[in-house]
């Protein structure tokens, strides 16, 4: 009998579907705070997370990354109203599926035990932040020195990044593999994403993406991820200076 979390940002709407997937020979457990799902599964095992989510909500965005890779278990995101930039974003921070209401239940077991199914297969592995210490990332023969501001690249040649540059270039190397929205972004170079365009992002992306270009695809190492932000493609081995 499959397990599974269910969280509801809404108070409300995971009554109307806990009799239907009890019904379903799904075992089902309840929580009522986002906060609370990491240390529940922390200490239970679920085969699955659904979280039924009201609008962009910047928590659920953020446990939904935080949710993708290693050991977890996969994510079903119900939110309460269709949203097509928000499935988008959801589907490309790691969630497995989108679902939004008016939803026939059985439609909604039907994607639950497909997502279980699938679930057996690998995921990517659980990024760790590096400590705050460590100042130097290397990646591809390059090296990156977040406290000099500047770049060698794998032929010896060194590149003073602007404070934009290697702020930017930090944000992602940091977290190599993870998606970074852009008003994230924005809030590392200070700005204030309910003001600041997201082109002010792509234009700095461009001109980073350009500094690797004689020696590698720059658009191999710094991926845009549609509508949604950008990520680092390579792992990254940090060292102490």
């Amino acid at each position: 009998m499959p397990k599974l979390l269910l969280c509801d940002t809404t108070v409300n709407l995971a009554n109307s579907l806990v009799e239907c997937l009890e019904r379903s020979d799904l075992e089902v457990h309840m929580c009522d705070h986002i906060e609370k799902v990491n240390s529940i599964i922390e200490y239970n095992n679920f085969d699955i997370i659904i979280i039924i989510a009201k609008g962009y909500d910047k928590r659920v965005l953020d446990l939904v990354r935080d949710l993708w890779g290693g050991s977890n278990p996969p994510v079903i995101i119900l939110a309460d109203q269709k949203d097509d930039f928000e499935n988008i974003v959801f589907l490309e921070l790691g969630a497995d599926e989108y679902l939004s209401f008016p939803l026939d239940p059985r439609v909604l077991v039907a994607h639950i035990r497909a997502v279980v199914r699938r679930s057996q297969y690998a995921r990517p592995p659980v990024v760790r932040e590096p400590a705050a210490t460590a100042a130097i990332a290397t990646f591809k023969g390059w090296r990156f020195n977040r406290k000099l501001g500047t770049l060698t690249s794998p032929d010896g040649i060194r590149i003073s990044l602007t404070t934009s540059q290697s702020t930017l270039l930090e944000a992602l190397v940091r977290k190599p593999r993870t998606i970074l929205l852009r008003r994230e972004l924005i809030g590392h170079l200070g700005g204030d994403p309910a003001v600041t365009k997201d082109h002010v992002i792509d234009s700095h992306m461009a001109r980073l993406r350009r500094i690797f270009e004689p020696h590698i695809k720059g658009t191999k190492l710094i991926r845009c991820e549609k509508v949604s932000g950008y990520a680092f493609g390579e792992s990254v081995r940090w060292l102490e200076e």
